[in-house]
């Protein structure tokens, strides 16, 4: 037995070990579907173990997938292929309209889909420090008709505005989830009705009207990251995905791999479609090439190597320019830092260093400071480049924000700063799009869609009337039925009164709770568990001392008709005193961080709280628990008057 325990840890151990070693970049984790999700956890634990969880780690980024991917996975803990779930909604909503035809059934169906949306469709600074709407992770505007720009969203899919950014209507709200997490759009050049957009963890879908109905491309890209149609032949169109490049002749029906390695950005030369340069990321200690160039219009590939001036390390992106069709920039990160911005002439059969990044000399231009110090950055997660169409000098890129080059990319000046009000110009930080159009320049970050008509020194936000804002949890007041909270990705904590919303709190909002007996008492939770009240509805907030680490999302609760509160964090903790002293109630029963929490409206000694695959249940008000180990992970628990206790 002893022995055969020996194998198995060694077993274990070397699989870990390999694994390990497959990957520099944590976030790579996200894209594999040979592993199941309590593996790629245990994985990325493992690596953050290694290098802390501090900012520029990519923890933050791991943990928002985390906490959505564990949704999405099978009886097996393997994760769903967005196809597969948008194929099980088709038949899922096939199923509701045969269960129409029950008229007890149809008149229960219509009563729980009757949903008015409440936003919040743009942001009302308060209290909260980076204001935004929701993440944009493309924006596509069709040169012959700027008034109509499509954005994507990771969890809102596609928007549109036939406006130029005025007013937004969703396209995507009659597809499934897994197609709702869009990473890249794609407007074809000759037809403005036909569009692509990559799905992040999936393939490439297609719309021929403009985006009223999506189907699903042919077979090929995995986890892809960019679509691109040849500027004069739209049958052919590229992919880069995790497994390579992609090419198709006709219009995406069916795909060849014309590359094997993973890839992110893909352009053409300007005015010669035949070159083509594509980029991904590579590693220091195994390196692979980050740049490629192409000169038979995608068929084959040669890499660019450290021999014509670009390192083999370094998530690497592109940007080219009608200006100079032979330019072409390289903005390259070291780890989650500023690394290098490389030049061609020679369009990109070699390249010329511009500029190093080193925070000493105020050149890491992907961190918080204005001024280019600071050592983090979080280039795995946000990185841009454009370069001006109508000027080849000037160059924009950015990380956590906006850097502007005059001069070729030999310097840079900050055109945005990350909070805000400041002195300088604000977007939303954390940047995933940057493209131009024209003479006016777009950006899109984890807060919208801003525009500039003026090179970038001022910016114009368009996210007024998009709907793309993730919620991680909600609550909602027990005495008024206008009154409700949610903690959002990115945006915070921000909170509904018969008014309209205000923004509360900054950074990632997490779960929250309105008092029952006073609607003006609210708490709420920030990543890991941090805690925040008010008593005055949010016009200010206090930190309130969490009482051990917590989850990601950290649960609370409370009782129905008082002000005692529950907390998730390592074990359960109560407070009776509005959360500024907390007691531990789960003594050496539960030791691990915990991920969901309830207490019974009717009763609250009785209380329900979970850690993935484990239940733990007390019904004497924490003195004892008994732990039920399930078969699969718990994502939520709800109690009612009726039903003891829900879970899934």
């Amino acid at each position: 037995m002893t022995r055969k325990l020996l194998l198995l840890t060694a077993a274990a151990v070397l699989f870990a070990a390999k694994t390990f070693a497959q990957f520099t970049d944590v976030l790579s984790l996200t894209e594999r579907r040979d592993l199941t999700i309590t593996q790629i956890e245990n994985l990325a634990n493992a690596w953050f173990k290694k290098v802390g969880t501090a900012r520029g780690t990519s923890y933050k980024q791991f943990q928002r997938w985390l906490y959505e991917a564990k949704f999405h996975v099978d009886a097996n803990g393997y994760l769903i292929s967005p196809d597969a779930e948008w194929n099980n909604y088709r038949i899922a909503k096939q199923s509701m309209r045969t269960v129409g035809t029950n008229t007890t059934n149809s008149s229960l169906r219509a009563a729980g889909t009757t949903w008015t949306e409440m936003g919040p469709k743009g942001w009302n600074r308060t209290t909260g420090w980076n204001p935004g709407v929701g993440r944009v992770t493309s924006i596509a505007v069709h040169p012959s008709d700027t008034t109509k720009i499509y954005i994507s969203s990771p969890g809102g899919g596609i928007w549109k505005s036939t406006n130029s950014g005025v007013s937004w209507s969703p396209l995507m709200d009659n597809t499934s989830s897994g197609w709702m997490n869009i990473f890249n759009i794609a407007i074809d050049p000759s037809n403005q009705n036909t569009i692509y957009a990559a799905v992040s963890g999936g393939g490439v879908i297609k719309s021929t009207d403009a985006g009223v109905t999506w189907a699903a491309t042919g077979s090929g890209p995995a986890s892809a990251k960019k679509v691109v149609i040849h500027p004069t032949n739209s049958s052919i169109v590229f992919a880069t995905a995790a497994n390579g490049i992609y090419r198709s002749t006709n219009g995406g029906t069916s795909w060849t791999q014309v590359h094997n390695q993973s890839k992110e950005d893909i352009e053409f030369k300007p005015n010669d479609p035949n070159i083509m340069y594509a980029s991904g990321s590579g590693n220091s200690t195994t390196p692979v090439s980050t740049c490629w160039r192409s000169a038979d219009n995608g068929v084959t590939w040669t890499s660019v190597d450290p021999a014509a001036g670009v390192d083999a390390y370094g998530r690497t992106l592109i940007g080219v320019t009608d200006a100079d069709p032979n330019v072409v920039y390289l903005v390259q990160a070291s780890g989650s830092i500023f690394g290098k911005l490389y030049k061609s002439t020679d369009a990109g059969v070699s390249f010329t260093t511009m500029v190093t990044g080193n925070a000493a000399n105020g050149t890491n231009y992907f961190g918080y400071n204005t001024d280019g110090t600071g050592t983090t950055g979080q280039a795995t997660y946000d990185m841009v480049i454009a370069v001006n169409p109508l000027n080849v000098n000037e160059v924009h890129i950015g990380g956590i924000t906006l850097f502007k080059s005059v001069n070729g990319g030999s310097s840079f000046v900050a055109e945005t700063a990350w909070s805000y009000p400041n002195s300088i110009g604000y977007t939303h930080p954390d940047m995933h799009a940057l493209q131009w159009v024209n003479k006016s320049i777009y950006s899109g970050s984890d807060g919208g869609i801003y525009k500039s008509v003026d090179y970038g020194d001022n910016w114009n936000d368009l996210s007024a009337g998009l709907g793309t804002r993730q919620f991680y949890r909600i609550a909602n007041s027990k005495t008024n039925g206008t009154l409700f909270m949610g903690g959002a990705q990115d945006n915070g904590t921000s909170i509904y009164k018969s008014t309209g919303w205000i923004d509360w709190l900054g950074a990632d909002g997490m779960d929250c709770l309105i008092s029952p007996l006073d609607e003006n008492l609210i708490w709420g939770t920030s990543q890991n568990g941090s805690i925040y009240k008010s008593t005055n509805g949010g016009s200010s907030y206090s930190n309130l001392t969490q009482p051990s680490s917590g989850q990601w999302v950290t649960p609370l609760a409370i009782e129905s008709n008082t002000n005692t509160i529950y907390g998730g964090w390592t074990g359960v903790y109560k407070s009776t005193d509005n959360g500024s002293t907390w007691t531990s109630i789960s003594g050496s029963t539960i030791t691990t961080t915990l991920a969901c929490l309830a207490v019974a409206p009717s009763n609250p000694q009785y209380i329900y709280a979970s850690n993935s695959t484990s239940l733990y249940v007390t019904t004497n008000g924490g003195t004892t628990w008994s732990t039920y180990a399930l078969a699969s992970s718990i994502t939520s628990i709800a109690v009612s008057q009726l039903i003891l206790l829900k879970y899934g």
